[in-house]
């Protein structure tokens, strides 16, 4: 039952349009030991992201980051690399929005699914080593829907279909070095 209901969503909501998310602005810190590194995002969700979340489909969302170094004559050099991965559930029970962060076990309630898009715009943070982060160059930031985390029913039509192409283009910032600090 629950896969013909899978895929009746899917179907129907065939012809509307995924949203779209761009990465804004990337904000650094220098600590002692570390770089915090906050992204801005702005994320525009459509009727079939906002359906499926509210049908009980859980959502992941994959944030990366790279730290890397230019080289001359080869590709970049990647000096770190890390991942926060978000999960979005909707507990119909109690008719709120969860924000579970999987790489601290962080999880935010919230009452409207906008002001959970908001609340990850805006609160998504990464800290580089020092020693790696005077290394690179430049940061490159992504934020994705994971479609092989969707149930098993869902993600064959979600891979062929451009309506699940919930993703921002690669984000590249120079990295300040402590002493360029405003």
């Amino acid at each position: 039952m629950k896969f013909w209901l899978l895929l009746s969503l899917l179907f129907a909501m065939a012809s509307a349009q995924a949203g779209d998310i761009q990465v804004v602005n990337i904000s650094q810190q220098w600590g002692t030991s570390i770089l915090s590194i906050k992204p801005q995002f702005q994320i525009n969700t459509s009727e079939v992201i906002d359906e499926a979340i509210n049908s009980g489909i859980e959502l992941t969302l994959i944030a990366k980051l790279y730290g890397q170094k230019k080289r001359t004559f080869w590709f970049d050099e990647t000096v770190s690399q890390q991942q926060i991965g978000f999960q979005i559930r909707y507990f119909s029970l109690s008719g709120q929005y969860q924000l579970h962060n999987t790489t601290t076990d962080e999880r935010h309630s919230f009452v409207s699914l906008l002001d959970l898009w908001r609340h990850l715009e805006h609160n998504t943070q990464f800290s580089l080593p020092k020693k790696e982060a005077e290394m690179a160059n430049y940061l490159s930031l992504r934020l994705r829907l994971d479609a092989g985390a969707l149930p098993s029913a869902m993600q064959l039509p979600v891979l062929l279909s451009s309506d699940w192409r919930f993703k921002s283009d690669w984000y590249h910032s120079d990295i300040l070095k402590a002493k360029q600090q405003p």
